[in-house]
């Protein structure tokens, strides 16, 4: 797999992964779990080219590591650029 192609169905498997990695940020029962969710999604989100995105994955894993706890304005803005990014990268997806 290489080529358009391949990049296309990596974006397609990010984009179908997206929206649960999303809620197990903003849902975390605790700083702990947030901070591993966060971490999870930040590394894909920079494969892709979701850079702003993984750029606030990591200051969200550092807040929450450090405790917490993560303020809701933040999350909100972390929530809409994972609807950016899906809008974005659709169309990549085809």
């Amino acid at each position: 797999m290489g080529g358009p192609a391949g990049a296309a169905e990596i974006v397609r498997i990010y984009l179908g992964r997206l929206p649960e990695r999303r809620d197990a940020v903003m849902d975390a029962h605790d700083e702990a779990a947030r901070a591993r969710a966060a971490h999870a999604l930040g590394a894909p989100s920079a494969l892709v080219g979701a850079l702003g995105l993984a750029a606030r994955c990591r200051t969200i894993e550092q807040r929450a590591r450090a405790g917490g706890p993560v303020a809701d304005d933040e999350l909100a803005a972390f929530g809409a650029e994972c609807a950016r990014v899906a809008t974005a990268l659709a169309e990549v997806a085809g």
